[in-house]
């Protein structure tokens, strides 16, 4: 049933009622955390090709969409606490990603 709210025009009034990018931003990164970063670019994409959402507010919450995939890297590279080499290794990764993707952003 709740996903039935943010289906369609329930999404879109939703997503395009954000009052500035830096809160588009902030959404963005939320519901990659709690989703899932193709999940959350897709359906903007999809309410953008639907024409239930303008291209200009769509494209902060894709961007933050990629640095909350990369927070979501960063998490899931701590799964190797149990070796100190490959969380090492796992963590820089992780950590390269999250700084291109907040450069890129800040571009």
């Amino acid at each position: 049933p709740s996903f039935r709210v943010l289906g369609g025009k329930g999404a879109a009034r939703l997503l395009s009622n954000i009052p500035n990018s830096l809160a588009a931003l902030v959404v963005g990164v939320l519901a990659t955390l709690l989703l899932q970063s193709s999940t959350t670019s897709r359906v903007v994409v999809a309410l953008v090709a639907a024409g239930q959402m303008e291209v200009r507010p769509s494209v902060p919450i894709i961007m933050g969409a990629n640095i909350g995939s990369s927070l979501t890297n960063t998490i899931a590279s701590m799964a190797q606490s149990g070796n100190h080499v490959e969380l090492e290794r796992a963590f820089a990764g992780a950590t390269v990603q999250d700084l291109f993707n907040l450069m890129t952003v800040a571009v």
